[in-house]
Order: structure tokens, then C-alpha cells, then sequence
């Protein structure tokens, strides 16, 4: 058992390495984890069979954030006990912003991040919650005293997500309260993603939406996507993990108020 979860932490921790660098060979990852060349390949072959990174002959690459971003299964995986942390951090933030239970409405869009926050909102029975995210309509449906309010659209398989015009004419007919979104990449004082469908769904939300509270981990501060998803003076409050370099914890303070910093505990990462 303690072996198996060495292997799931150290895969875990490589691919947080490959993201970041973009390419290493098997022969670093040996040194860095003090284990053979052997173990490694091992180790790749998994995450590559998951999709998490691209094996190559001498070593890793990141695979495509295009291909991460399209792949659910994947992201409900990756930076777990980040997404833990963050959920905890922002579901003490509301319950300090909304002592009296006056918030009716939360959406959440279409991210991992967001999900994680489904089961301590499902909780409340006087909250509807928001979604086109489909884990998100199945798992308030499944676990939760909460209505769920889900926005239909066209579907979209790889996202797993609801998007079009329908999903847009649904939104501005109702009142949110706060929107929890999350974002591919984070620089230049906004945040963007790879996709335009579902980056119009977070943009519609967030102009309809009296708070909107964005849930970034650290790797998203050194990754890059096309499309520019919204500024980060826009967002209320911003919820990161304590994994964030601190030059970038800096830069997000200039634009954003409310910075949170959720320090990730060994009872997330268990």
C-alpha cells in the first residue's frame, strides 16, 4: 500500500514537473526522485496511457494544453490536493461574506476546480446552484439538498459542458449571486483559455453574476493560452494554492484585492 501511494505521489509530482518545464529526460526525473531509470519508464508509460504527459524516447514533454483542457477525466485528477485546499478556502470565504445565509444563487462553470466545491455547497438547501458542467448537474442531483439550475445548450462531449446561444440566452435570464470559475492560464493581468465556446460561457457569467471569484492553482501561472477569458481586476476575489512562486503572488496582488492563499494540509493530499 505505502509503495503504491509513493508511485501515485511521485507520478503526481511528475507531471507537475513536465507542465512546468515543458520537456525533461528520464535520466533528471532518476536523479530527482533517486530511483532507477527503470522505475521511471514506468512511471511514463502510466501518465502517458492517462494522457497526462507525452512519452517520448528520452524522456517527457507537456502534452498540449488544447488536449488537457479536453479531457475531464485527466483534469478531475490532476492537482487533487490544490484543488482541496481551494475549495476549502473558498467555501470559508462565502461562509464569512454570507454569515446570514443571504446568497440564493452560485454558479460554477465548467472546471475541476469548481466541482471540487459541489459537495460543500450542496450541503445548504436554501442555495440553487448554476451550472452548463454536467459532473456538476450530476453530482448536485446525486448528493445535494441544493436545486440545481442546470444550463442547457448544445453539448459539448469534450468539455462536457452545455455552450451556444441557448446556454447564453438561459444565463441572462436569471440573478447570480457569485460565479466560482477557474482559467487555463494566468499573465499580463488576465486570465485565458485555449477554447472560444466555453470561454463565452465564463464571460456571460461573469457579466451576470454580482461577485465573481476565480480558482487558480499555481501551475497556471506558467502556462499560455490564446484567447483572453477576462481581466483579473474583474474578479472579487482570486483563491490560489501555496504553491504560487512568490514574484506571481505579487503580480496578482496588484490586480486583484482579495487574494487567498490556501495552504494545502496532509489530510487533502491523503
Amino acid at each position: 500500500m505505502r509503495r503504491r501511494q509513493a508511485a501515485q505521489e511521485r507520478r503526481s509530482e511528475i507531471s507537475e514537473i513536465v507542465s512546468a518545464k515543458g520537456f525533461i529526460r528520464i535520466d533528471e526525473l532518476a536523479e530527482h526522485f533517486g530511483v532507477t531509470p527503470m522505475t521511471i519508464h514506468r512511471d511514463l508509460d502510466e501518465l502517458d496511457a492517462r494522457g497526462v504527459v507525452s512519452k517520448v524516447r528520452s524522456g517527457a514533454k507537456a502534452t498540449p494544453i488544447e488536449e488537457v483542457e479536453r479531457n475531464v477525466a485527466l483534469r478531475r485528477h490532476h492537482m487533487l490536493p490544490q484543488k482541496r485546499a481551494m475549495a476549502d478556502a473558498a467555501l470559508a470565504w462565502l461562509e464569512a461574506l454570507d454569515a446570514d445565509h443571504l446568497t440564493r444563487v452560485v454558479a460554477l462553470d465548467d472546471s475541476t476546480s469548481a466541482l471540487a466545491l459541489v459537495d460543500g455547497l450542496a450541503a445548504r438547501d436554501e442555495l440553487t446552484i448554476v451550472s452548463n458542467f454536467l459532473p456538476v448537474i450530476e453530482q448536485v442531483a446525486a448528493t445535494g439538498h441544493a436545486t440545481m439550475f442546470g444550463l442547457g445548450g448544445t453539448f459539448s462531449p469534450d468539455f462536457q459542458s452545455f455552450q451556444g446561444s441557448s446556454t447564453h440566452e438561459a444565463i441572462r435570464s436569471i440573478q447570480i449571486d457569485v460565479f466560482f470559475l477557474s482559467a487555463t492560464a494566468v499573465g499580463q493581468g488576465a486570465v485565458f483559455h485555449p477554447e472560444e465556446g466555453p470561454l463565452q460561457v465564463k464571460r456571460s457569467l461573469i457579466d451576470q453574476a454580482a461577485r465573481s471569484v476565480l480558482l487558480v492553482d499555481h501551475t497556471k501561472f506558467s502556462r499560455r493560452a490564446l484567447h483572453r477569458q477576462a481581466g483579473l481586476s474583474e474578479m472579487d476575489a482570486v483563491v490560489v494554492d501555496d504553491g504560487i512562486d512568490p514574484a506571481d503572488l505579487r503580480r496578482l496582488r496588484e490586480h486583484v484585492e482579495t487574494v487567498i492563499v490556501a495552504e494545502v494540509t496532509e489530510e487533502q493530499e491523503s
